[in-house]
């Protein structure tokens, strides 16, 4: 930002101090500025000193018809990037019809990028270019991603390569990630890009200090949800504080949930209320069993409250109570068809109910379940391992349950098959495809 004094000094000699205070006076008017509004308008771009009144005035207006956007709204752009005015309004259109084109955006999506990054207008077309191309080569991003994360942080062509490059670098070696796993995060939250590599430090450092975090566990956090970054350390004590005081949580308790389901910083304290109330309602629970409740499965609070009131109906119709969904509360997270399909395997097995609860069969993806009992039974071997783990499972067996996925695959026939056993072993009337249907 140049000198100001040494901008008045200048101007005044180019237009006089009649004409020079006029100006600044119609600058600080016409945009509704305050005298340091109007100061930093004119350190930004001295040369909009230069423009009559007239002839600003008449810009501002075909800038605003040709966007499709009022005057006030380009008066705020131009707040934001004064240099807009020096600039002529062919090239200026030249480059809006550009970047539309490139990034697929309509009138009304350009003016949210433009609004969050107005030095896009001063940007050369052959610099975006050659930062896209880095991305989609470097990042193996597709056009449309990168379209899409241009919308959400459009300052991401406002940083030159080598910055990026560097950055890319300093999140794989700092927070034990390799260029997947950035690619990923960078897409979730591309804002990363813009934190400077001591803030990114620094932020980590608070959450060690006020959650007794190792590096090693906010760096398998920070992989889960990179938008952590971009929480305000005020926000986060707050939500930390509202869970404790709300819940009846411990400080250790509350650390545990977080380090479980990290997401739940982010949630909206009204939101929070509404489910737990929502849960606290249907499963006639008090506040302190709601929060056993909560602690044992902290994702229950991003469940959709329409989903779950369907589930709890759902399980309730296999025969299970309340008092099961309230003990292993990790269910409502399986979707109805596949909690369908896994328990009728099991239950065709002669898996015991509460087993099937309490050893978290429900959990299985149903393809392993069904190759294991196809490979158990086929051998003779007693299918109580089919819910061990995979080290467990191989190590008794001899068996890669991989393998035995492709040696043993489930079809949607053999799924239809299954069910309907189930449905005829327990007496339930019912079309499956039908069934199928109406549980997604």
């Amino acid at each position: 930002m140049a000198d100001i004094n040494f901008i008045m000094n200048r101007f005044t000699k180019l237009l006089g101090s009649k004409t020079l205070n006029e100006r600044i006076s119609f600058l600080k008017s016409y945009f509704s500025l305050n005298d340091e509004g109007v100061l930093k308008m004119i350190s930004s771009s001295p040369s909009n000193l230069m423009l009559s009144p007239k002839t600003l005035d008449e810009k501002v207006q075909f800038l605003a018809s040709n966007l499709n956007i009022s005057q006030d709204e380009i008066k705020t752009i131009i707040i934001k990037e004064p240099k807009v005015l020096t600039r002529r309004v062919e090239a200026i259109l030249k480059k809006v019809s550009y970047l539309k084109l490139s990034f697929a955006l309509n009138s009304k999506q350009f003016y949210q990028v433009l609004k969050s990054n107005p030095a896009i207008l001063g940007l050369k077309h052959d610099s975006i270019k050659e930062k896209v191309d880095f991305y989609m080569q470097k990042l193996n991003f597709s056009r449309e991603t990168m379209s899409k994360t241009f919308r959400r942080f459009p300052s991401i062509f406002n940083y030159p390569i080598s910055y990026v490059e560097k950055k890319i670098d300093f999140l794989i070696n700092e927070f034990d990630s390799n260029l997947e796993k950035v690619t990923k995060n960078i897409l979730i939250s591309p804002s990363i890009i813009g934190y400077s590599n001591q803030s990114l430090l620094n932020k980590r450092q608070f959450y060690i200090d006020n959650f007794n975090l190792s590096k090693g566990q906010f760096n398998k956090i920070y992989s889960f949800i990179p938008t952590i970054f971009n929480l305000s350390e005020e926000l986060i004590l707050e939500k930390a504080d509202f869970y404790q005081k709300q819940f009846g949580m411990s400080r250790n308790e509350f650390i545990r949930c977080f380090v479980a389901f990290p997401s739940i910083l982010e949630y909206n304290t009204d939101s929070v209320l509404q489910k737990s109330d929502f849960y606290m309602k249907k499963l006639g629970l008090n506040k302190s069993e709601f929060k056993s409740f909560l602690f044992k499965c902290p994702s229950i609070l991003g469940f959709n409250l329409e989903m779950v009131g369907n589930k709890i109906d759902h399980i309730e119709t296999l025969g299970f109570t309340i008092e099961d969904i309230i003990s292993y509360p990790k269910i409502l997270s399986v979707p109805n068809s596949k909690l369908l399909i896994r328990y009728a395997i099991c239950m065709n097995e002669g898996m015991p109910k509460q087993k099937f609860f309490s050893r978290g069969a429900y959990i299985l993806n149903e393809k392993k379940i069904y190759a294991r009992y196809k490979f158990l039974n086929e051998n003779k071997l007693i299918p109580n391992g089919v819910i061990e783990s995979e080290d467990v499972f191989s190590r008794r067996y001899g068996a890669n349950t991989s393998d035995l996925i492709k040696i043993y695959p489930l079809t949607s026939k053999k799924e239809t098959e299954i069910i309907e056993t189930y449905f005829k072993n327990n007496n339930i009337v019912g079309d499956y495809e039908a069934e199928s249907k109406e549980l997604e």
